[in-house]
């Protein structure tokens, strides 16, 4: 008796297994060496962010109206604000304590975040401390084959810079021999 129903299903998924499953020995060595030059990648940036003296955030996409929320922060972001992780994760971009003074650059790193754009400022914050310092603040998206996954954020303390300038601006602009302003820099000499 013949059966004319068409070839065997089960020898057709078994032969489309073999063509397409890779187990050839060479194979698995490609494939074990691209996971451990990956594993080792991950390792890499795992050790540079944990060392990096500027701070980090990783934040989640902006589904809420307050915008993202914290997700993973670095020691260098702890040791900026003065705080430990498990106070930090879960927050929102208050955490990154812009003095209200600077909440136009809280607002205008919201908006940038909506509308899926990096944003680069720098803002005056407060520790929990109260201790005032100037940052810095670089965000930007993070995508996966064109879908924003999380935004990271670079926090650098740049008070110290901040104060070299305004020193020697005055400086600059005044006399070292008395406090009076130093009119000769003032105008053009021409």
């Amino acid at each position: 008796m013949s059966d004319d129903s068409g070839p065997d299903p089960v020898a057709s998924l078994n032969s489309e297994w073999t063509t397409t499953r890779e187990d050839s020995p060479e194979s698995l060595e490609r494939q074990l060496a691209e996971q451990r030059l990956r594993t080792d990648q991950l390792t890499l940036l795992g050790s540079a962010i944990h060392v990096s003296g500027q701070g980090i955030a990783i934040l989640t996409p902006a589904v809420e109206a307050v915008g993202p929320r914290v997700a993973f922060v670095n020691d260098g972001f702890c040791s900026i604000y003065h705080r430990r992780k498990e106070e930090i994760i879960g927050e929102t971009l208050q955490v990154f304590g812009i003095v209200e003074q600077h909440s136009a650059v809280l607002t205008a790193l919201l908006h940038h975040i909506f509308e899926s754009r990096p944003f680069h400022g720098e803002a005056t914050a407060v520790r929990p401390d109260h201790s005032e310092f100037e940052v810095d603040i670089e965000v930007v998206p993070v995508s996966d084959q064109g879908q924003l996954t999380h935004w990271v954020a670079f926090i650098r303390d740049i008070t110290e810079a901040k104060s070299q300038v305004v020193t020697l601006r005055h400086q600059a602009m005044h006399d070292a021999l008395s406090p009076h302003f130093s009119q000769p820099f003032c105008y053009d000499s021409r």
